[in-house]
């Protein structure tokens, strides 16, 4: 498969072989599921918590006698049925993390970056270098490669201070680097641009 090639200021400048062994796997769309699904359970915190009727304040004292009354039997203000009582069954925190080994998440990683590659969505850079930390740069090197309007991810080789400010205010414009690359951001992009040396670093891990 092949990707479009771009320069520094985003100009076409030809095409390139992606390499076989990141963008030559099958689509296993299982897989994807399984991992998208537990990558974003791992995102959750855990941390929703509400009081039960032993926990929220009040409530020692019966309010009225058992029998004689007309009124519904109750032992407590603090019953689920009574307003500012506890909550019957609410959430307590918990872990939502479900475990995935290496090799699940990089074959569901090469599983990603194919089926980009085969709906040409995948393009590379040659370089990714701003002179300065302006959003009108990054801006005018999108819109020569027609991409100001769509949700794109950007692949570097390494932390980019300067690349990072002048795209973070990009709407729909996303930057990570090769390490922390996942199948979940892959997926969740319309282009994915990737520079060269990150290609490259890809293709090498790949084989190990």
């Amino acid at each position: 498969m092949e990707a479009k090639v771009f320069d520094v200021a985003g100009g076409e400048i030809g095409t390139t072989d992606l390499p076989e062994t990141v963008f030559g796997g099958p689509v296993r769309k299982q897989l994807l599921f399984d991992v998208v699904q537990g990558y974003l359970a791992n995102q959750r915190q855990g941390t929703a918590k509400v009081k039960g009727r032993g926990e929220v304040r009040g409530g020692g004292r019966k309010p009225w006698r058992q029998k004689g009354t007309g009124r519904a039997r109750s032992g407590s203000t603090r019953s689920p049925v009574w307003v500012g009582g506890g909550r019957a069954f609410g959430p307590k925190p918990r872990s939502y993390n479900v475990s995935l080994n290496k090799k699940m998440k990089r074959q569901a990683l090469r599983s990603a970056l194919t089926a980009k590659a085969k709906d040409q969505r995948v393009s590379v850079l040659n370089e990714m270098t701003l002179p300065e930390p302006k959003t009108k740069l990054a801006f005018q090197i999108l819109k020569r490669m027609g991409l100001e309007r769509t949700k794109c991810l950007l692949v570097l080789e390494n932390h980019d201070a300067t690349v990072l400010r002048a795209t973070k205010n990009l709407p729909g414009f996303f930057v990570t680097t090769w390490q922390w690359l996942n199948s979940y951001d892959v997926l969740n992009c319309d282009r994915l641009l990737i520079t060269k040396d990150a290609l490259d670093r890809l293709a090498e891990a790949s084989k190990g």
